[in-house]
């Protein structure tokens, strides 16, 4: 994983492509195995958290459609219930009921962090959208 992570952080767009399109392939691979939950559990976020920190870097703003991809293909993971296992501590976030909240508050937080001041619809907004986006964009 880490080594997928480094080169979809690579600033070589070619290093950085196959890296986007290996992470969006092994999730897709992974849809329906046995194993996805339990690889949801330990990568997801992780995954997540460093997909955002690149679409917030503009030193890779080259690779943004295929980043876009897999953060879609992800959320669409999510909003389909497909991530079933809990990707959050219970105990630690007691008002949130499913991943989908979870999901989206967490986006909101890595927006919160990466973006300088941005007002606080527009994160709202952003997120909420983002996990509506695989309802009118099936093709990923």
């Amino acid at each position: 994983m880490d080594s997928i992570v480094w080169a979809f952080k690579h600033t070589m767009r070619n290093v950085a492509d196959t890296g986007l399109t290996t992470v969006l392939t092994m999730l897709q691979n992974l849809d329906g195995k046995d194993v996805a939950q339990s690889f949801y559990q330990t990568y997801f976020l992780n995954i997540l958290q460093h997909i955002f920190s690149v679409v917030t870097d503009s030193t890779n703003a080259a690779q943004l459609s295929n980043q876009s991809k897999v953060l879609a293909y992800m959320f669409s993971l999510v909003e389909q219930k497909k991530v079933s296992a809990p990707l959050y501590n219970q105990a630690e976030y007691p008002d949130v009921s499913d991943n989908v909240a979870f999901v989206k508050k967490y986006t909101q937080d890595l927006l919160k962090k990466s973006l300088p001041e941005p007002p606080r619809n527009a994160s709202l907004c952003i997120c909420g959208g983002s996990l509506r986006f695989k309802s009118r964009h099936r093709r990923v």
